[in-house]
């Protein structure tokens, strides 16, 4: 299964065909092969980063727990070490996928349900065992060819966090913090909420083209968050399209500010999505229901606060 840590080794003796997929202020992505052949995708971090990993016990042990989890929409953890000298840099290993990112904005509504409800599935599992991802953003959800939805990073971010990492440095090693739940964003612990959470934003963006609350710059994002509700038009009036309708109010609640108003579990979102994913619209009534979704999320406030489950 892995690689262990604290064993002083340099990436080169751990991975074969190291390639540097890009560069990032907390570290480098390289895609690679393990030393038995499985292609990986491995996440360094840099040294400002890997310094405040102050708990490396409790980093690894993290990790450790996210590489037990084999479940078909995430994408397996299967190498991790790092931290006993200056040239072992801290690490991880995910099993490569057979497919990309999808595009934010392409999707209709019914394959966002599929989609969420593929990921929701994952993450009850994940949540079962007491983990949380705390890092999810629309990168993270890859489609595999053979699988379907897959989520990446399981037990990086949480990990980071555990070890002694800003929650907020460890969303960025992650991916973006624009998904952050908003008592992430205030420096609260992330729970299974946060994850309904960013999961529902990320699904909102892969709908709509574009982050829930918008904006490009960090602190215009953290301060949007905490103060201020989803775009929406409010009530639309009646509707043709039951699983455009379906599948909005799964997103919206999965996003609202306070996490005792969103799902309480992710198998309750996904029992929600699934009303969505399991209807089929014809071409024209995926037309209309893409009207309807820029009419609803269209600069104004979505007014109604959901009831409780």
């Amino acid at each position: 299964m892995t690689a262990q840590h604290g064993d002083g080794s340099t990436l080169p003796e751990l991975y074969r065909d190291l390639k540097a997929l890009g560069n990032r202020a907390s570290g480098t992505q390289y895609s690679a092969t393990l030393l038995d052949g499985r292609p990986v995708v491995v996440h360094t971090f840099s040294p400002q980063l890997a310094a405040q990993i102050e708990q490396p016990e409790r980093f690894f042990n993290v990790l450790k727990r996210a590489a037990t989890i084999d479940h078909p929409s995430i994408a397996r953890l299967l190498a991790w070490g790092g931290g006993r000298t200056a040239s072992d840099v801290f690490h991880c290993a995910y099993a490569s996928q057979d497919g990309g990112p999808l595009t934010p904005g392409s999707l209709s509504p019914a394959r966002v349900a599929k989609v969420g409800l593929e990921i929701s599935q994952a993450l009850s599992s994940v949540h079962k065992t007491g983990l949380v991802h705390a890092g999810i953003h629309p990168g993270a959800i890859v489609h595999s060819k053979m699988l379907g939805a897959q989520l990446s990073a399981l037990g990086l971010c949480a990990a980071l966090i555990d070890g002694g990492v800003d929650i907020r440095d460890a969303a960025l090693a992650v991916g973006d913090v624009s998904y952050l739940s908003p008592e992430q964003v205030a420096g609260g612990a992330p729970d299974a909420r946060s994850d309904i959470y960013s999961l529902g934003a990320s699904l909102y963006q892969l709908l709509t083209g574009k982050p829930p609350f918008g904006g490009r710059n960090t602190t215009f994002v953290m301060a949007t968050v905490l103060s201020e509700g989803p775009s929406s038009a409010g009530e639309t009036g009646e509707t043709d399209d039951r699983t455009t309708s379906v599948v909005v109010e799964a997103l919206l609640r999965a996003i609202e500010r306070a996490p005792d108003d969103r799902w309480p579990t992710a198998e309750a979102f996904a029992r929600a999505l699934g009303a969505g994913a399991a209807r089929r619209s014809s071409d024209a009534d995926r037309r209309r229901g893409w009207s309807r979704i820029f009419a609803i999320f269209r600069n104004l406030w979505f007014p109604t606060r959901r009831s409780r489950e």
